[in-house]
């Protein structure tokens, strides 16, 4: 299975991957590999090159993922997703599936804090450091400002999205449960 990622940057693609990994190896069993496609800003822009990437060019994917921060903007995730139905209603091979974490990608890792601590090596009784700043800085500082540990911010993503407990995660966070929702959905036949 070739499953297509448009995200923002390779800071969200590269843990998605990860999850995607997790999900699939729970629902199927399947080899997988990965087209991306980072725009390094807001997707919207990008999503007509990166359907054409994903369903147009040899080899084509069979899903495709669009991630894109909400931002505390709902009309931008509206927006996606009407373009996504749109895409999929006159093109036959296209699947994509729409996620919007909500405000961004980091409050995934927040909402399932146990893999944050046991990647950043944080103490598993106390609670996650910097709270009450902005998911994206309050994921920054954790990496950044931990003495005890050198990895990159990518990195840290990819080992922290390698052991999140999905099933927690769905319980905690709405946005992702809606994307995990849809996903597996789409994996099934129609």
């Amino acid at each position: 299975m070739i499953i297509g990622i448009l995200a923002e940057s390779s800071n969200d693609s590269e843990p998605l991957k990860e999850i995607i990994r997790k999900i699939i190896t729970e629902k199927l069993n399947t080899n997988l590999s990965f087209i991306t496609f980072e725009s390094n800003t807001g997707i919207f822009a990008d999503m007509n090159k990166a359907s054409k990437l994903f369903f147009e060019a040899e080899p084509n994917c069979h899903i495709a993922i669009y991630l894109n921060d909400l931002d505390d903007q709902p009309s931008r995730c509206k927006k996606i997703r009407q373009w996504a139905t749109n895409y999929c209603s006159k093109n036959a091979q296209g699947i994509i599936v729409v996620g919007c974490p909500d405000p961004t990608f980091e409050q995934w890792f927040i909402s399932e804090e146990n893999a944050v601590k046991n990647v950043l090596g944080l103490d598993s009784a106390e609670p996650l450091p910097y709270n009450g700043q902005h998911p994206k800085t309050r994921m920054e500082n954790m990496v950044y400002k931990n003495q005890d540990i050198t990895i990159s911010k990518k990195s840290a993503y990819i080992n922290i999205a390698k052991k999140l407990n999905i099933g927690v995660l769905k319980e905690r966070n709405r946005s992702f449960k809606r994307f995990y929702d849809e996903f597996v959905k789409s994996l099934q036949p129609s």
